[in-house]
């Protein structure tokens, strides 16, 4: 079994109040915080700005929760360890991991808050062989995207809302997820859904 412990970055490994601007149609621009932004739907003809997410970042406050976690996974070898932010650049999440919380991780920016993105790497690594795999993201979009996602596969996938510090998705859950994709049970082997563990 190939294990793969995946976080999200902002709001799970560090609060920033980096904003994020909003390009509105009729020419105005507004400013959310990063909670703000974990809520936020685009109205038709509106468009993100992340550039303030470009540059190092300046201040940051370290989440210890999931900052250990992420030091006690990077030391087990069994354990692939990977950053998973939806940033258009991994250097400054690199440089800020490695300057102030001591690690030095493998961090890969998707450029993008669309959930498909997050959700296409994770497919990707399955199809690579990893098999539990486990993802700490603020954002329950990202999270419901990976569990429809791998919902045909034979995983072991465990989905922690860093929020809410909670397992989001009971087995039930997984199994509707599945059956909503899939109308014959034919269409995928036996026992290929996604198992969300507890604890």
């Amino acid at each position: 079994m190939k294990n793969l412990f995946i976080f999200d970055f902002d709001d799970t490994l560090a609060h920033s109040e980096i904003p994020v601007y909003v390009k509105m149609k009729n020419g105005e621009t507004i400013k959310l915080t990063s909670h703000e932004f974990a809520k936020h739907q685009l109205s038709p003809g509106d468009f993100y700005d992340f550039s303030e997410f470009n540059k190092l970042i300046k201040s940051a406050t370290p989440i210890k929760r999931y900052i250990d976690q992420l030091k006690q996974s990077l030391s087990n070898r069994q354990i692939k360890t990977t950053i998973l932010t939806a940033r258009a650049l991994a250097y400054p999440v690199r440089y800020w991991l490695k300057t102030v919380a001591g690690v030095d991780v493998y961090v890969v920016a998707v450029e993008g808050s669309n959930p498909a993105l997050k959700a296409n790497w994770i497919e990707n690594q399955v199809k690579k062989g990893y098999t539990n795999i486990k993802f700490v993201d603020d954002s329950q979009k990202n999270l419901d995207a990976v569990a429809e996602r791998l919902a045909p596969y034979d995983v072991n996938l465990e989905l922690i809302n860093s929020l809410t510090n909670q397992e989001t998705l009971a087995e039930d859950r997984c199994k509707r997820i599945a059956d909503r994709r899939y109308d014959k049970p034919s269409a995928y082997k036996s026992g290929a859904i996604v198992r969300c563990r507890k604890g």
